[in-house]
């Protein structure tokens, strides 16, 4: 078994988020000796539950959002069960509030959804239904391809599926586009963007990734949340990993990446300890991995340019994570239930006031918020009959004319906290018990992954989709040895484990051993 002690090992993972644990867990079950390597006390990464209000008020300081389960298989390919792996699917999954009172619901069920949007536009919720019926068709496709290595015939038998000529005809063109060329209705096209947003990390004008709205409206029905908690997942996969012959070293910071003869060939950790490995996969971002533990001399010209070149997001969110002696009411109760609650950009007309404020480095004052509470579907996320809200609003990196966000922390997080109680009017006064404001800087702050930002990089052009990172850059890396799992590769970010997945299958390749992800 790898532990403290082992000098030696198949393979050193740097990292211990989401991909990085998914990878090693793959390449465990495939017969390798794994060690992941994790700078923090705890592992998850993006997996983060934390208590910042009040004791028994469970607050996904991260991403909550796993709307991709239903498409990767690694819960039940990895026996996750026994370790407390378990998925709920929450019958109401995403609302949008509209401007003449009415709401916009999705839910786990087609039928219902259906009539939601029917109310509507009768046109729209037809074309919704036909993309959602074309993914559900061909989920197993879908699933082998975006599981897939480069050259894997996957990729090939994908491209003769249905869905594979919606998403074909929509290539080359923005999300705004696309959805003007689907759908007729403002508030259907609203939903979509508001997903795309977040936590996909794509602008309604993004060059190049219109080719994802309809895997976006196809996975909007598909969120899924780990029973206890998304941090709870981040435990089940650590738990996963330690038992046979794999290990975690939390607070083990990787100081480089140890290169012979041009080859990845171990890490070396702070205090100097070495692990020696055939194969390094780092599922940080790609400045720390190729110029802080590499170095520019081990790079060539081109790649440390790219890399420098990478453009980064231009938008995070600013959260603000409220105790509760209630959960939030809202006039449609069914609406009030959503996972996802979507308030503030209620048509493509909102969505571009939202996105020239965050362009000029504006502190937004059109709402684009998203709102969850996780107790809802999970009582043991707070105490009973209360609730742990979250407010995310869609802001800019930074903020012009050298503003902090120190200095407008407080008074931004009344202002959305006022914005919420328009629509859920309890959510004021004695009801509060506690409020918690974490800003853009805060994210990277603690987790230096973030550097990117919160999404991995601009997921525009160049950037885009399986483009990503950049042209000559994939998740086997040109150093020989050394793949790459982190959310600025292909095909992007959200709490996937696509990237490590797909790491994972290359170097068992190269090894000479074979991971088969299933289909079905």
């Amino acid at each position: 078994m790898a532990d403290y002690f082992t000098k030696d090992v198949d393979i050193v993972v740097i990292g211990a988020g989401q991909n990085g644990l998914i990878a090693a867990n793959y390449l465990k079950r495939a017969g390798f000796s794994v060690m992941v390597i994790e700078r923090r006390l705890e592992s998850g990464g993006g997996l983060t539950g934390e208590e910042p209000t009040r004791n028994g008020f469970w607050h996904t300081t991260g991403n909550p959002f796993q709307d991709l389960a239903a498409i990767l298989p690694f819960m039940t390919e990895l026996d996750l069960a026994q370790y407390n792996g378990r998925w709920i699917l929450p019958e109401v999954q995403s609302s949008l509030a509209l401007p003449d009172g009415r709401w916009l619901v999705v839910y786990s069920d087609l039928a219902r959804t259906f009539s939601s949007i029917a109310a509507i536009s009768q046109r729209d919720a037809e074309k919704w239904r036909a993309i959602v019926l074309q993914f559900q068709a061909d989920l197993p496709a879908i699933r082998a391809h975006l599981t897939s290595k480069p050259g894997d015939p996957a990729r090939e038998n994908y491209r003769l599926t249905g869905f594979s000529r919606l998403t074909a005809a929509a290539e080359g063109k923005t999300p705004a586009e696309v959805l003007d060329d689907t759908f007729e209705s403002d508030a259907v096209k609203a939903l979509v963007l508001m997903h795309l947003a977040a936590p996909r990390g794509i602008a309604s004008d993004y060059e190049g990734a219109g080719s994802i709205v309809p895997l976006a409206i196809g996975l909007a029905a598909e969120n899924r949340l780990q029973a206890g908690g998304v941090h709870e997942l981040a435990q089940v996969l650590w738990s996963a990993c330690v038992r046979g012959d794999g290990d975690v070293w939390d607070s083990t910071a990787a100081t480089r990446i140890l290169v012979e003869d041009g080859r990845a060939v171990g890490v070396e950790v702070a205090g100097g300890r070495q692990i020696r490995a055939r194969a390094v996969i780092s599922s940080i971002d790609l400045e720390a991995t190729f110029l802080n533990l590499l170095g520019e001399t081990q790079l060539p010209a081109d790649l440390s340019r790219h890399i420098c070149n990478f453009v980064p997001d231009e938008y995070s969110l600013f959260a603000v994570h409220l105790a509760l002696r209630e959960p939030p009411r809202f006039a449609d109760p069914d609406a009030g239930r959503a996972f996802r609650i979507n308030l503030g950009i209620d048509s493509p007309a909102a969505n571009q006031v939202l996105w020239q404020e965050i362009r000029a480095g504006a502190l937004p004052q059109q709402a684009g918020m998203t709102i969850f509470s996780t107790v809802i579907w999970d009582p043991s996320q707070a105490h009973k009959g209360m609730s742990n809200t979250t407010i995310w609003q869609l802001v800019p990196r930074k903020l012009a004319g050298g503003r902090s966000w120190a200095e407008v922390k407080d008074s931004y997080a009344r202002l959305l906290i006022e914005r919420l109680s328009r629509w859920a009017p309890n959510v004021s006064g004695e009801t509060i018990l506690e409020s918690v404001a974490h800003t853009p800087d805060l994210l990277v702050e603690k987790w230096p992954n973030l550097k990117p930002g919160l999404f991995g990089g601009r997921n525009s052009g160049g950037q885009a989709l399986f483009a990503r990172p950049f042209p000559g850059l994939t998740h086997r890396s040109s150093i020989p040895g050394l793949y790459l799992a982190n959310a600025s590769m292909a095909p992007g970010a959200g709490l996937t484990g696509l990237p490590g997945i797909i790491a994972a299958r290359l170097v068992a390749e190269d090894l000479g051993e074979r991971i088969a992800v299933a289909t079905q």
